[in-house]
């Protein structure tokens, strides 16, 4: 599986140390002695191109719990309250973790990050 995430990385021009950014609210957000993480949806509702698998289009939540990012920020982000928070490609790796094309998206370059243990520690961009 570690072969498929770094041909995946590299087709993409994307590497270990890539941030990837996600607009979400703050009460999405847990904090657990200074550090701060997001939870998994588990029934994720993207479209993602399975090419670990079937290399079919199918439903985000047929590959597993997981969140959508995108490589740039948009500029509307703050509107509704809402905060950047950032992670880095290795964090997912780390933990068993599997990167998709996000094709719902309208956002250009955007993936969905299959996450098993659940959450991914973030930054918060301020």
């Amino acid at each position: 599986m570690n072969d498929q995430f770094m041909t995946f990385l590299k087709e993409e021009g994307l590497t270990l140390d890539t941030m990837l950014y996600r607009s979400t609210l703050p009460e999405f957000l847990v904090t657990d002695a200074g550090v701060h993480w997001i939870q998994a949806n588990e029934q994720p509702t993207e479209m993602v191109i399975d090419r670990y698998g079937s290399g079919h289009t199918v439903m985000a939540s047929e590959v597993g719990r997981g969140l959508a990012f995108t490589e740039k920020m948009e500029d509307d982000y703050r509107l509704g309250g809402r905060i950047y928070v950032i992670i880095r490609l290795q964090d997912v790796k780390d933990q068993g973790g599997r990167v998709y094309k996000d094709v719902s998206s309208h956002v250009l370059n955007s993936y969905f990050l299959y996450l098993p243990e659940g959450k991914i520690q973030v930054s918060i961009l301020r």
